[in-house]
């Protein structure tokens, strides 16, 4: 994936659109992105139309990475390239030879408010401010070599990233909840206990309604 970006001209600074459900195509798409040098802007494709143009029009993308099935849904005049992940040609695409190093200051990915009180309004997070939240929290998020660790958060929210950047950079496991375990209390209780989760960064209201008894 990252060698397909690379070609269409993603690197430094180079804003890349995922717009993906809820899967580990997900952080496949971010590590690509990632590892071409650019940055993310993670649209969830549940959101109207509407929203997913504002957004995609404010940030700028190259390009964006999605499924064969979300591309006909995408805006029209979007004027970025289109990468679908389950393209089969991207079994065959160039491979890069090793990550784009950037800059502290350099974007990482892009990260929009709700729009509640008017147009989302999109805040650029630096590489830097990334690799402190791995420095300072991954002592205390625990997640260690092989260590499963519930991803559970929004791909468009904040607490996705200490999730997915903390746990692998620590050597973590991440286990992805799909939509349907993250609204069902049970079938995420079955999913801790089946992969063996042994560290979660949830909310509390999360929290008190989840019993401890099936989540030993």
């Amino acid at each position: 994936l990252a060698g397909v970006l690379a070609g269409l001209g993603v690197g430094v600074e180079s804003v890349v659109g995922v717009v993906l459900e809820r899967s580990v195509d997900v952080v496949v798409a971010l590590l690509g992105v990632w590892k071409a040098g650019g940055a993310y802007v993670f649209v969830d494709p549940s959101y109207p139309v509407e929203r997913v143009g504002v957004v995609l029009a404010e940030a700028g993308p190259v390009c964006v990475v999605t499924s064969r099935a979300l591309a006909g849904g995408l805006p029209d005049g979007l004027g970025a390239a289109v990468v679908c992940l389950d393209d089969p040609g991207l079994d065959v695409a160039p491979v890069v030879a090793g990550p784009v190093l950037g800059e502290p200051g350099g974007a990482a990915y892009v990260m929009f408010t709700s729009g509640s009180s008017g147009v989302p309004k999109g805040v650029v997070v630096s590489q830097g401010a990334v690799v402190g939240l791995v420095v300072a929290l991954g002592p205390v998020l625990g997640a260690g070599p092989g260590v499963g660790v519930l991803q559970f958060a929004s791909f468009g929210f904040d607490g996705s990233v200490l999730d997915v950047a903390v746990t692998l950079a620590s050597g973590g496991r991440l286990v992805v909840a799909s939509e349907a375990e993250r609204a069902d209390v049970g079938l995420l209780a079955d999913l801790v206990v089946r992969e063996e989760v042994k560290v979660a960064s949830v909310v509390p209201s999360l929290l008190g309604v989840v019993d401890p008894m099936t989540v030993p």
